[in-house]
């Protein structure tokens, strides 16, 4: 027994030895931990993507619940824990800071009880995108009981090492463009994801997966049984991942046509396989998973009437579909690039730029030994072009009002995968080889600077008070918004006998602004709205300004600058509102919110001190503002 121990050893040290191990995949493993791991560590608690949503869902699972929904409050006992660290609950600064770690480091799943009403989760996906997440939740939650806050990052790397997973066989069966399916996978919106906790991390992975697949099948010689096997996998995968990638089956029966096959049966065959998967996996799921959809719909959408008008209305349909790629395009590129979860912060744009130089930096040495027919470069974009479609025709159906003229909700990372077949056909003509590069050295530099860059801006802005102002010009707004606390509603209409005097405590030096949450009035007001913003010690008016309230047309901040007092630490001052018009129903109004939530000074309303507060943000000049300040005084 000991020499057939030792033979099997030794044969399988030599398996090892001679697994090759590419440039682009070490890259990749040294990419994704050495940038990965610190996000995993730096981006707060719930400041991914919905990913408050997506933890209950994991939650669930964790317990071998598939359903979403399906447990009572009682029965799923969702750790508080997991709500208080939040980043939505850590105060108005946005600020992780020593006193979060000493609060949660060390706290138990249930030291602050469990959540004792029903929870709702928009996080309807398959199970499939979060069973690793929910297997480290259960192995470490449930199963070793540690500490809360060392479980969630336990999640989050399960989330990270899937990804891994994934785009490493990604790299290893796709024939060409691997430095392409690189960069793309390790962009910072894509890294962002995979170090969050949320079911694009797998689904992206599933996209990446998959197109990669396709490109290897197109190698076979000939497809029998058991290459109609391995397809047939890879429609399984794809399955599992999000709807928005469902188009991405076009690509498979694009590049393999019926002639391909051995047989006329194992082609039937593999159509009959993808109807059947299709019916279970997707079909069948989402009947089941959104049985209580419609607590889930947002926006009054109403995906059944939304078709009815699109049946009926085309050409209108069709105009709103231009319409917004003109108006959003751009926002969608910029997305599709980089963003922080929770839309507090604006990641640094220097970071987009050497995303970009590593992009064509790839095309410019990556482009295939031989390019591609031009068959497979016009379905490489077919399919690009109705991924894109049917991301923004979900969102339209399932988020938007009926018959809107706009749509709702898109995000540039809904993209991610589907961007790989855009730039493969791009990199496959063949005018790329003029200006070709065979060194991949300069896409390691720009990809490293990129998301060193990265890592540094999100530590900027979590971490550091105003962070983000010291790569920004902007001013730094407290208090930060996610949502407006519950019991915010709008003010009466100011006029002439509707006067709101506002205390504001500053905390920080260089105001400069102030930005305050406008109710439109009715349309064709031609009365005004006067703001005062004084400084009661030194008797100082910073601003005194009057705005037309017909020139306020939508719900939105309303921005009041002025030159900065550098002095403004630890004052309070007075902001005063009124208004010309006449007692009616006409008037701008404000918001009130509770003054728990903010405590910042007492509201008075015609003179009657009210508890709640004004909803508006003041704004320090600090970080490169305050610096170029300084050198203009």
């Amino acid at each position: 027994m000991k020499n057939k121990d030792r033979s099997m050893l030794s044969s399988l040290k030599n398996r090892v030895k001679n697994v090759h191990v590419s440039k682009v995949e070490l890259t990749l493993l040294l990419t994704l931990f050495i940038f990965g791991i610190p996000m995993i560590g730096l981006i707060p608690p719930g400041a991914g993507y919905d990913e408050e949503d997506h933890l209950v869902r994991v939650w669930e699972l964790s317990d071998f619940s598939p359903i979403p929904g399906s447990m009572s409050a009682q029965a799923m006992k969702y750790p508080i824990v997991f709500r208080d660290f939040a980043y939505r609950q850590q105060g108005s600064a946005g600020v992780i800071d020593s006193e979060f770690w000493q609060k949660y480091a060390r706290a138990s799943l249930y030291e602050y009880g469990f959540v004792r009403r029903d929870l709702d989760t928009k996080s309807v996906y398959s199970p499939a995108l979060l069973a690793p997440q929910a297997m480290a939740l259960w192995l470490l939650g449930r199963g070793a009981d540690l500490p809360a806050l060392p479980v969630f990052y336990a999640v989050r790397l399960a989330s990270l090492v899937s990804y891994l997973l994934l785009i490493w066989l990604a790299l290893r069966w796709i024939p060409f463009g691997k430095w392409l399916l690189l960069i793309l996978a390790a962009s910072p919106i894509a890294m962002f994801q995979a170090a969050t906790i949320t079911p694009d991390t797998i689904s992206n992975g599933i996209g990446f997966l998959f197109i990669a697949g396709c490109l290897k099948a197109t190698e076979f010689k000939a497809i029998g049984w058991k290459e109609a096997g391995y397809v047939a996998s890879l429609i399984f995968l794809l399955f599992l991942a999000k709807l928005n990638l469902l188009p991405l089956i076009l690509l498979l029966f694009l590049l393999i046509p019926p002639s391909r096959f051995t047989g006329k049966g194992t082609y039937a065959l593999l159509l009959v396989t993808t109807v059947i998967l299709f019916l279970v996996e997707v079909a069948g799921w989402n009947a089941i998973a959104t049985t209580h959809m419609d607590s889930l719909l947002a926006n009054d959408a109403n995906p059944g009437a939304q078709l009815l008008y699109i049946a009926g209305h085309p050409l209108a349909f069709l105009q709103t579909l231009v319409k917004d790629f003109l108006t959003n395009g751009w926002i969608y590129f910029q997305g599709w690039i980089n963003g922080y979860g929770y839309y507090y912060w604006t990641p640094p744009w220097i970071v987009s730029l050497f995303f970009l130089l590593s992009l064509a930096a790839v095309l410019l040495s990556d482009a295939p030994l031989e390019p591609v027919n031009r068959k497979v470069g016009i379905a490489f974009l077919l399919v690009f072009v109705a991924g894109y479609l049917a991301t923004i025709a979900s969102l339209y159906l399932t988020f938007t009002p009926v018959a809107s003229q706009q749509v709702l909700g898109v995000q540039g990372r809904y993209f991610i995968p589907l961007a790989l077949l855009l730039f493969l056909a791009l990199a496959s003509q063949a005018w790329w080889k003029k200006f070709a590069v065979s060194s991949p050295k300069w896409i390691l530099i720009f990809l490293t600077t990129t998301l060193s860059l990265n890592v540094l801006g999100i530590f900027l802005s979590f971490h550091v008070p105003c962070g983000s102002t010291f790569y920004e010009t902007g001013l730094c707004y407290r208090p930060l918004f996610k949502d407006f606390p519950g019991g915010t509603h709008t003010s009466p209409p100011i006029s002439s006998d509707v006067t709101l005097t506002q205390e504001i405590r500053v905390e920080c030096n260089g105001l400069a602004g102030l930005r305050l949450m406008l109710l439109p009035s009715a349309a064709g007001d031609q009365g005004q709205t006067r703001f005062i913003l004084q400084d009661p010690i030194s008797d100082q008016t910073l601003f005194d300004a009057f705005t037309v309230n017909g020139q306020i047309t939508t719900e939105d901040w309303y921005p009041l600058d002025f030159n900065p007092d550098w002095h403004s630490a630890g004052k309070q001052y007075i902001l005063m509102v009124s208004g010309t018009n006449p007692p009616n129903d006409q008037g701008l109004r404000l918001f009130y919110a509770p003054s728990s939530a903010f405590d910042r000074g007492i509201l008075y309303e015609n003179g009657e001190p009210r508890e709640e507060d004004l909803v508006l943000q003041y704004g320090c000049a600090t970080g490169l503002r305050k610096i170029w300040s300084s050198g203009q005084r």
